[in-house]
């Protein structure tokens, strides 16, 4: 019953959210025709029977405090970058079951990650600078491999997550200056947003409590940490990258007790 909730929800927030939106006069929309969504739509429903063979059915939802980061300053002096954390959401049902003696977790979730970002280079050459306000909505298959019970309540997973871009409302711009040997000023120019990255790849942890309501159903307090390990971005100054905690409340329906 809860998982059939959720894939109304996930089909509400796919075709709700990703209506295409103006931005700098142009229209984007991951969605453009109805081809498109089917692979979208089957793996939402692949999932949503997936509890054929699960012994635990989970879904959570809650918030998200998401900072961008990169190592390039150090290694280039040239390279300046700056970064403000926002808020987003997120929402996704899980299932996990037990495959030769390893237990296993998939995670299939909707997520709205936001923040804030200053990238600027400069040399001899010529210099450029991008300020964008990011505003991205995901779907993620996040896999655990490692799924260990600390004491009697506590559970702590640990494993891979894959995200694919449903929707960008990325405001902002980009601006350039070249210099010549000859003349002060050869050129300046602005242009829309940066490119967005449509997959990305990044470390995913979760420690969660259960609290028992009764025998088969339990609240699930719980907190997550993704680190990101590609880019979130194709035509900046710097190699960002994302990290995100998660602040979620879930609720677990065991249909196996001794999972």
């Amino acid at each position: 019953m809860l998982e059939n909730l959720l894939v109304a929800l996930f089909f509400y927030l796919s075709t709700t959210l990703a209506r295409p939106k103006t931005i700098s006069g142009n229209s984007y929309c991951v969605f453009d025709n109805l081809n498109m969504l089917k692979p979208y739509i089957s793996l939402i429903f692949f999932f949503s029977n997936f509890n054929l063979f699960a012994q635990n059915i989970e879904v959570a939802g809650g918030l998200n405090k998401n900072d961008f980061y990169d190592h390039n300053e150090a290694d280039d002096p040239n390279l300046d970058s700056k970064y403000n954390s926002a808020i987003g959401y997120s929402v996704g049902i899980s299932f996990e079951h037990t495959y030769d003696s390893l237990p296993l977790k998939y995670t299939l979730k909707i997520d709205n990650y936001k923040g804030k970002l200053q990238t600027s280079f400069g040399g001899h050459g010529g210099a450029s600078s991008t300020n964008a306000d990011v505003n991205k909505l995901s779907i993620a298959l996040d896999i655990y491999l490692i799924n260990i019970r600390l004491l009697r309540n506590i559970r702590l997973n640990i494993g891979g997550s894959l995200s694919y871009l449903l929707h960008d409302n990325t405001t902002g711009d980009q601006s350039w200056i070249s210099y010549s040997p000859n003349f002060p000023y050869v050129y300046s120019g602005k242009d829309s947003i940066v490119e967005i990255n449509k997959f990305n790849f990044g470390l995913i942890t979760r420690v969660a409590y259960e609290i028992k309501i009764k025998d088969d159903l339990y609240l699930i307090p719980q907190y997550l940490f993704y680190y990101g390990l590609t880019n979130e971005f194709q035509n900046i100054e710097a190699d960002t990258k994302s990290y995100r905690h998660y602040f979620e409340i879930g609720l677990i329906k065991k249909i196996n007790k001794g999972s």
